[in-house]
């Protein structure tokens, strides 16, 4: 069941691989039968979360605006793909440039699509079951349903 948990997961690395804000896979090997490791590009700064909580980095509001804009070009093109990624959170965007003055010198990308779901030709997905309670949209607690608007 790992092995076909972890497959299902890294379908979407392959196959949302070409946008400039999701996280680049360069490779997947399988060292045993139950253990699959990604081969991703580096973020050496980190995550979007660690990032606002530094106090060393004071983003500009135009800073935030870009970053903002940069995610939800990447969510975009998961929506055009049918996919919804399901935990998206600024724990889940990795930032590959940072820059607290200047907008275009930010960069980040999204990733983590362990909770992400294919959606059927309705735009629903009725299989959802695992979702994180904290951070999840009152209607799939409602009617376990999730589409891009819940994202």
């Amino acid at each position: 069941m790992a092995k076909e948990i972890a497959d299902y997961e890294v379908w979407f690395y392959i196959n949302l691989n070409s946008h400039k804000h999701i996280i680049r896979t360069i490779g997947c090997v399988e060292n045993e039968p139950n253990l699959t490791v990604l081969v991703q590009e580096f973020a050496r700064d980190g995550d979007l979360c660690n990032l606002l909580l530094d106090n060393v980095f004071r983003p500009s509001q135009k800073v935030l605006i870009e970053i903002f804009l940069q995610i939800a070009d990447g969510m975009a093109y998961i929506a055009q793909n049918r996919v919804v990624h399901g935990d998206l959170g600024c724990r889940n965007i990795l930032v590959f440039e940072k820059d607290p003055n200047e907008p275009k010198k930010n960069k980040v990308k999204i990733t983590d699509f362990g909770l992400a779901r294919r959606l059927d030709s309705t735009g629903d997905d009725y299989n959802t079951t695992i979702i994180p309670i904290r951070f999840c949209a009152p209607e799939i607690l409602q009617n376990n349903i999730q589409s891009n608007y819940s994202e």
